[in-house]
């Protein structure tokens, strides 16, 4: 399923057992330009509740933009 940038999880909890997945760029802790790999996957039934699962991965420093 795509969803769009800014409503994967509201995407996830309308549409039921499906999952997101997405290439980021975001900063760490530390302040470092980083790219994520995030992957956003549904859990429960509507009856007892939903929830969703977010697991990223590192794939890397962002390259730093030209100028």
């Amino acid at each position: 399923m795509r969803a769009s940038r800014d409503e994967p999880i509201a995407a996830l909890t309308r549409h039921g057992d499906q999952r997101v997945e997405a290439d980021i760029d975001a900063m760490n802790r530390r302040g470092r330009q980083i790219r994520l790999h995030v992957q956003c996957v549904s859990i429960g039934a509507t009856e007892h509740g939903k929830g969703v699962v977010i697991l990223m991965q590192e794939l890397g420093t962002r390259p730093a933009p030209v100028h």
